[in-house]
């Protein structure tokens, strides 16, 4: 099925046809997350489909999520947890901005210094090394690289360890240094809480439509997260009016089976052959946002008035989607990590390539 022509294909890499490899990448990735699933490891569909799909790619280099696709998988996400939330959940979010600013700030502060010391210690360029360091998105910051003078190629490698690292590593150390949490927070709609309900197709469909309009409306309006977080809009207005519907719990599985598999697509052996002229900036790089994460977790929820475990998940430098995800599996109030997480990405891009442009020109 991995076989090349003169085509490009729906991602706009030449030479590979988009459908069978995007069938065979769902594929790899469903196997890679029944084997987490098996081996109990904290989210462990994601990060088993994850890990999956990155050997897949980097061994046969075939793995291929066609960008149209992704929206609507954003949108599944956006559905799954919009149908987990309560109208409680969503009147606490009123609450969160003082512990949003903080993290965010603070988020800010502490990886320009992680940037500054990369570049200090490494043969990146100040510039280089700030938005590899910074806690926005891998598009993003390899955009805003090109757009400054900064090594765009490194940039891009680096925050692809960065969200591969925070995404097969974070749960696990996350969830332990939660467990020492002992403020009660908010907690989503457990489905199996829920009355035993029979749900008609009818009802099913009207969850999709809401979900679809509400994610297709916001990612075309080019809002960061938009498709997901249109969805979860879409799907909590429909609950809210009195027409719960409580996804199957296979439904999860596959969301998380397809958000794996996106990210595990995005990194090759191109990528890992590159990761030898930064070996040392990518150690400091993943160690740091360790220590950052749960500085900046316990800070928050300590001063900011948020349970731990929602703090850790809502500072973690991960993809708005897949961060949530993993925190409403893990005990998190996922709308909170969602509305922290799409905070802190819009104020990023917004200020850090200007806070970058000045200190380099300090260095």
């Amino acid at each position: 099925l991995c076989y090349t022509d003169n085509r490009n294909d729906l991602t706009g890499k030449r030479g590979r046809c988009p459908m069978p490899t995007f069938l065979l990448t769902v594929a790899v990735a469903a196997l890679g997350g029944f084997i987490g699933r098996k081996l109990r490891l904290p989210a462990g569909t994601i990060i088993g489909a994850m890990i999956a799909v990155l050997i897949m790619n980097i061994l046969w280099d075939c793995a291929n999520v066609p960008a149209p696709f992704r929206p609507y998988i954003r949108i599944m996400a956006g559905v799954y947890i919009g149908t987990r939330m309560s109208a409680k959940d969503v009147l606490s979010l009123r609450s969160i901005l003082p512990a949003t600013i903080m993290m965010v700030f603070g988020l800010i502060f502490l990886n320009l210094c992680v940037g500054i010391g990369i570049s200090a210690v490494s043969q990146l360029d100040p510039k280089t090394a700030l938005l590899a360091a910074a806690p926005g998105g891998i598009q993003e910051m390899t955009l805003v690289a090109d757009d400054l003078g900064a090594d765009a190629g490194q940039v891009a490698i680096l925050q692809t360890v960065r969200v591969i690292f925070v995404i097969a590593f974070m749960p696990a150390l996350l969830k332990r240094a939660a467990s020492h949490g002992s403020r009660r927070e908010v907690t989503p709609v457990d489905p199996s809480a829920l009355p035993k309900e029979s749900y008609s197709k009818k009802q099913y469909l009207a969850l999709a439509v809401a979900g679809l309009i509400g994610g297709l409306l916001l990612h075309a309006l080019d809002i960061p997260s938009g498709a997901m977080i249109g969805a979860m809009l879409g799907a909590m207005v429909l609950t809210f009016s009195g027409h719960r519907v409580v996804l199957p719990k296979n439904f999860r599985n596959v969301t998380q089976t397809f958000s794996g598999a996106i990210i595990g697509s995005g990194m090759g052996m191109a990528e890992v052959q590159g990761l030898k002229q930064v070996a040392l900036p990518a150690v400091i790089l993943v160690l740091a946002l360790a220590c950052i994460n749960l500085i900046v977790g316990f800070s928050v929820s300590r001063f900011g008035k948020l349970g731990l475990t929602t703090s850790l998940f809502a500072s973690a430098p991960g993809g708005v989607s897949d961060m949530s995800i993993i925190a409403a599996e893990l005990g998190a109030d996922p709308a909170k990590v969602a509305a922290m997480q799409t905070l802190r990405m819009i104020v990023v891009v917004a200020l850090f390539p200007t806070l970058t442009d000045l200190v380099a020109q300090l260095l």
